[in-house]
């Protein structure tokens, strides 16, 4: 772009439901673990996991 910024999109097989942990399971606090349903809950829109090679996305 005209300002420099630069995207990369890398998608790594499909994720298996197996694999998903429960949204319970997670140490969440009451308000982060609301915020979380209310997006999980929403019927359209996009989620993103951003951040650095080797940052714990996964």
């Amino acid at each position: 772009t005209v300002n420099g910024e630069k995207a990369v999109l890398r998608m790594l097989g499909q994720v298996q439901a197996k694999n998903i942990p429960l949204l319970e399971s997670l140490i969440l606090s009451k308000k982060n673990y609301d915020w979380a349903k209310r997006l999980i809950n929403t019927p359209s829109g996009a989620f993103f996991i951003t951040g650095p090679t080797g940052s714990g996305k996964t």
